[in-house]
């Protein structure tokens, strides 16, 4: 099976970077969540007494309650490093007129006004009462969206602009 002609029809477009944010969020308020409920249920189990304070059962809350956290911390920064080195590569992938440019600078615009709102909502679920341990937990994730997202995004917009729009039309990768 040759794959070259897959990897040709592999191109990028100007509205990666705002699914790049619609899917980061969406994968953090899951995670979020899931963390939440797991370290919930988890203190429930541990507090209940219902394990009959088995050393393996509690040994076992306790790691998790330890590693989850961090885990996805980690996952969420690998996942956005990821998907912003994709979109870096597909730029260098794809081919654009000079023309477009002023539809890429909107919709980097409205890229950083998305970035704005997620920031706020991220930062109004983080700081509630109820789960502000968590919120506090994720300490990577609370600076990823935290104020300098929008400025994150202008920069990685700006990274992209120069080189979808730095080849004048030329295939970079053969």
């Amino acid at each position: 099976m040759n794959l070259r002609p897959i990897v040709k029809q592999k191109k990028g477009d100007m509205f990666q970077m705002l699914i790049v944010l619609v899917i980061l969020f969406t994968v953090t308020l899951v995670a979020f969540i899931c963390l939440t409920l797991t370290t919930r249920v988890n203190t429930f189990w541990d507090d209940s007494g219902l394990l009959n304070s088995s050393t393996t059962a509690t040994n076992a809350i306790d790691k998790m309650q330890d590693t989850a956290p961090k885990t996805t911390d980690y996952a969420i920064l690998f996942l956005f490093l990821g998907m912003n080195i994709g979109v870096i590569i597909s730029a260098v992938r794809t081919n654009f007129s000079p023309i477009t440019i002023i539809l890429f600078i909107f919709l980097t615009f409205i890229a950083i006004m998305v970035a704005a709102g997620m920031v706020n909502m991220y930062q109004g679920l983080a700081q509630t009462p109820s789960v502000a341990d968590i919120g506090e937990s994720l300490p990577l994730t609370g600076f990823l969206f935290s104020k300098y997202l929008p400025l994150i995004i202008c920069i990685l917009s700006a990274i992209t602009m120069i080189l979808m729009f730095g080849k004048q039309n030329q295939d970079i990768i053969p």
